[in-house]
């Protein structure tokens, strides 16, 4: 499992770096270039779902952060936007709070 564990940390730096990445060149784009590199970015975002789900799954005690694709939230669950932070009201067995910012959801 340590070394589960430690291939998927490696797995996400690489993954983060490849982003970091994408969102310089985000920046620096022209107009053009901006939407087909947004997509790159969530669907690099997409790509690596799978691996940080089982990162954190396999984390003792991890209350971290997850990145979910866009098209994964239910319009259902969106509650109101605080400070650039739209806040999902999702309901489970836990009664988490889960804020997403820019793909990042954040659980509380």
């Amino acid at each position: 499992m340590v070394d589960r564990l430690e291939h998927l940390r490696q797995l996400l730096e690489r993954y983060q770096a490849q982003l970091e990445g994408m969102e310089r060149a985000l920046l620096l784009a022209e107009n053009l270039d901006k939407v087909r590199i947004q997509q790159n970015i969530e669907a690099k975002q997409s790509e690596m779902l799978p691996f940080e789900a089982e990162y954190q799954r396999l984390v003792p005690g991890s209350a971290g952060s997850e990145t979910i694709a866009p098209e994964r939230l239910d319009p259902q669950e969106r509650g109101g936007t605080q400070g650039g932070m739209t806040q999902i009201n999702r309901d489970n067995a836990n009664g988490t709070q889960v804020i997403v910012n820019g793909g990042t959801v954040y659980i509380s």
